[in-house]
């Protein structure tokens, strides 16, 4: 005291007293402070120099001399596997070195002595200080965005070489943000991710995952659906085929829809409970003659005792009218469209003509193969009457398009169709014998009848028995009705093939070689493109599924590998679902024809009734249909469906609202660092839809308007409002509330303050919405906004603050502008920056202060060139801009 005691009284007469005082309680001041910084470096060595770098690790080195300064030393870093491992540059732009508590140290990399992406790299540091005994700095890299921080040439201080080391220590990965927004872009509708956990994500391996693009109720682009690949136990899909199905309900973008299951071999009966068909003698009811199951001796018949196995003879002596009844639960008999479906389909695959050749005849060695029909040929063989079991001749067999086996459509027994016919109706030739399709004029003729030339005969209208088609009985012309029987059976050689059609019997007619054969209704699987159905209003695909069969919703991928990879998928049930809830009974995910078993099901937070599925595959070397499968009957949206290697991580891109919603782009000079965003309180939302899991710390700049304000909702139930002028956090377990560096809740209207909310207890974000909690908005200034996978510690939390908002590192920043008049407090703010051309009443001045305090002119005024952007012309008669709230001034002339 003495000595300031003299300085005063040295300077009052020459009036210095205030200038000299100030400048000494400066010195004072800053020495203070420069030790308070050096005794929390020396405190916290472990800060992270800067949160852009991922990877440190420590180098340290002996000294058994005495403390030297200022010196350099050469470091050997292995920087090919840090490259090779994606972790560093290629060119070693992004390494730094600096002290223990974060001060950065110049380098130069020496090439000539090992180059980078080698194993042993030399680095040349300057050392402030080379401690007696033992000296430690740390080696930063993993910044993809650094520049190259190597000085351009040699240092030129004087070498130390250590007495032990240099010793590299194991690596630490930066604690620094999952998630950082800065809101510096200044324009558009995304504001984008600066985290550098989350700037390298592995590539999705399907194309359009998040359904961003498709015809809007249609088809979603590159998604396809269709039946699972293994239909029920027995039965074959059937490709549609337009002509057989329902012009109104057919759709050529999803033919698949219209597909149908149907009996791979003719309907058999089960005797015994075993799901197998059975003998004749096994069921006590063998026909009167050949070797079919007599239906009329089969007691307690119960149709779902009806199969589709190899085994077993078929069920004979039963009437079109108790086929009708026959067919087990879900299916039908298989009507005269289904039939068509079917033979058009067998007709055009070259592997079911005998010599490989559509087209080709029997006598000539080839002709479509009628199979079991008492005719040794090309086409066809003499088997038992009829013939079952397994091991058979495959001149029995069909193939469809879709690699479908179907066994005994053209011999062996005829076959009820679902369809009947009156005498006078039926395509008319010859009512007493089998005639050729060829004897039948071209297609749209009369003597079709009801029918046509597509719902009775082969393609090509050249075609007849010689090509192995099979013939056509009419039977009586009057009277009726008649029913429909196709195919053939084991004594009709040549009058055989899959396109006979035999109308001579009534309904009630039974007979040893006339069978059946059931088909199920269409499976009628059908996507639904929107661009709003999505998670977040985005796009996403409604998929509906029939009663028939699950179905799959895929991409065909082939990953060139037998690695494991991550799939998932985001699931939302529409219908078919108890509670909405999805489980592995509504869908899961789907690889190379299954479905995954060790998938996980999590319920979206903030996401209602969106589930999402994840799960790992091993990968297979070729195509392989990959997605989601559906259960039958259900009905569920899907979105951002993803296949990929490696750790998966997200862009994290929040996406503004679209027109109103949108918040306002922000100049700096109204911001804390750089650019920042305005919500108006009304309806102003940014949304993250990526989810960002174990979420600990939750930092940001806020200016709010008023003392109650919505600021973060972090899944729906996690948030963070004001209330009152007191922060109101709800969904943190045990939370921690700082403001402005120290512990507090308390949150001044109109003013910038840094937050900082902390909890031990892992929140998983989703659906983040940024100026929005609940149905409300906040009217606010939002800037900096950080999520870290840590709580803060309330050292670090401090230091945040002292640094200012998109400071890195460890050290305060001495000497930074503080520019918080230009917003704290602040009820009005007129740029008069609009469009020059509105005057008068049509010319509204923006309030830029986020007060809504606009302004409208009044009598002539309007925009004009001003000194910054556009400025206001009043004539100083009755020109003014007008301000209706009572907190400013209400006129302002000139």
């Amino acid at each position: 005291m003495g000595v300031v005691r003299n300085l005063l009284r040295f300077f009052r007469p020459s009036g210095r007293l205030f200038v000299v005082l100030g400048v000494s309680l400066l010195v004072v001041s800053t020495f203070f402070l420069i030790q308070f910084l050096n005794r929390r470096s020396a405190s916290a060595s472990s800060d992270w120099y800067n949160d852009d770098w991922l990877y440190r690790k420590s180098i340290s080195f002996g000294n058994s001399g005495s403390a030297e300064s200022d010196r350099k030393v050469k470091v050997d870093v292995d920087t090919a596997t840090l490259i090779s491992a994606g972790k560093m540059q290629g060119d070693c732009g992004d390494v730094r070195f600096t002290t223990l508590n974060g001060q950065a140290l110049d380098y130069y990399l020496d090439s000539s002595g090992g180059a980078c992406s080698t194993d042993s790299t030399d680095f040349w540091v300057r050392i402030p200080t080379v401690y007696s005994g033992e000296t430690a700095i740390y080696v930063y890299y993993g910044d993809t965005s650094a520049e190259n921080g190597t000085k351009a040439n040699q240092l030129l201080q004087t070498t130390f070489t250590p007495t032990s080391g240099p010793t590299i220590a194991s690596e630490e990965q930066s604690p620094g943000p999952v998630a950082y927004w800065k809101f510096d872009e200044g324009q558009g509708g995304t504001a984008y991710n600066f985290s550098t956990y989350t700037s390298t994500e592995p590539d999705n391996l399907l194309a359009n995952p998040d359904f961003a693009s498709g015809t809007e109720g249609g088809v979603a682009n590159n998604w396809s659906t269709a039946t699972t690949s293994v239909p029920p136990a027995g039965y074959v899909e059937v490709p549609s085929n337009a002509l057989y199905v329902d012009p109104i309900t057919y759709d050529a973008t999803q033919p698949s829809k219209s597909n149908f299951f149907v009996m791979q071999y003719e309907a058999k009966y089960d005797c015994t409970g075993d799901d197998d068909g059975d003998t004749a003698a096994t069921c006590s009811a063998p026909a009167v003659s050949g070797a079919g199951v007599d239906y009329r001796d089969l007691s307690s018949f119960n149709k779902d005792n009806v199969v589709s196995t190899a085994n077993g003879a078929p069920i004979v002596h039963i009437t079109q009218q108790q086929a009708t009844n026959a067919c087990p639960t879900g299916y039908h008999l298989i009507t005269n469209n289904e039939w068509m479906t079917i033979a058009r389909n067998v007709e055009a695959q070259s592997s079911n003509w005998a010599n490989g050749t559509i087209g080709s005849t029997v006598s000539g060695g080839g002709g479509l193969k009628r199979g079991n029909v008492g005719n040794v040929d090309s086409v066809g063989y003499n088997g038992a009457d009829p013939e079952q079991g397994t091991g058979r001749d495959t001149k029995a067999k069909l193939v469809l398009s879709n690699g479908g086996e179907l066994w005994d459509l053209s011999g062996n027994v005829y076959e009820w169709n679902n369809d009947m016919i009156m005498g006078a109706d039926k395509p008319h030739n010859n009512t007493g014998a089998f005639v050729e399709w060829t004897a039948f004029a071209p297609p749209g003729a009369s003597t079709y009848g009801t029918l046509s030339y597509d719902l009775t005969r082969p393609s090509d209208s050249s075609y007849n028995a010689n090509y192995g088609m099979g013939r056509y009985y009419e039977g009586s012309h009057t009277g009726g009705p008649y029913a429909f029987l196709r195919g053939g059976s084991w004594d009709r050689t040549s009058d055989a093939g899959v396109f006979v059609l035999y109308l001579f019997n009534t309904p009630t007619y039974q007979s040893s070689s006339f069978g059946f054969r059931c088909a199920s209704d269409t499976v009628a699987i059908s996507q639904s493109y929107s661009s709003t159905s999505g998670r977040s209003s985005g796009g996403g695909d409604t998929i509906t599924i029939g009663s028939v069969a699950d179905g799959k919703l895929y991409q065909s991928v082939n990953v060139g590998d037998t690695a494991s990879y991550n799939i998932s998928a985001y699931v939302k049930c529409s219908a078919g679902c108890t509670g909405g809830v999805v489980d592995n009974t509504v869908a899961s995910l789907y690889y190379g024809g299954n479905s995954i078993s060790n998938a996980a099901y999590e319920e979206v937070a903030g996401e209602t009734g969106w589930y999402k599925l994840t799960g790992t595959v091993t990968g297979v070397a070729s195509a392989v249909d990959t997605g989601v499968l559906v259960k039958a009957g259900k009905i569920v949206v899907v979105d951002d469906v993803s296949l990929y290697s490696g750790v998966l991580t997200t862009t994290l891109s929040g996406t503004l609202g679209e027109g109103t919603a949108a918040p306002m782009w922000v100049t700096e000079d109204q911001c804390i660092s750089g650019k920042c965003l305005r919500f108006d309180g009304s309806d102003d939302v940014v949304t993250v839809s990526a989810t960002v899991s174990g979420i600990k710390t939750v930092s940001f700049w806020v200016r709010p308007m008023t003392a109650s304000e919505q600021l973060i909702d972090l899944n729906g139930s996690a948030n963070i409002e004001i209330s009152s002028g007191t922060i109101s956090v709800a969904g943190f377990s045990s939370p921690t509330a700082y403001v402005n560096g120290v512990l507090s809740s308390t949150l001044t209207a109109n003013a910038w303050q840094y937050v900082t909310i902390t909890t031990e207890s892992g929140i998983s974000g989703s659906a983040i919405k940024i100026g929005q909690v609940g149905a409300n908005h906040g009217q606010v200034f939002i800037d900096e906004l950080k999520l870290y996978s840590y709580a803060r510690t309330a050292e670090q939390v401090k230091t945040d603050y002292v640094k200012g908002a998109g400071a890195h590192g460890s050290a305060a920043v001495l000497g930074a502008a503080d520019l918080s008049f230009l917003s704290d407090g602040l009820v009005g703010y007129w740029k008069m920056d609009e469009a020059v051309g509105a005057t008068g009443a049509s010319w509204t001045v923006l309030d830029s202060s986020g007060n809504g305090n606009n302004g409208t002119g009044a009598g002539d005024a309007g925009p004009s060139g001003g000194k910054f952007g556009n400025g206001g012309t009043f004539d100083g008669v009755d020109d003014s801009v007008n301000i209706s709230k009572a907190m400013v001034s209400s006129t302002l002339t000139g």
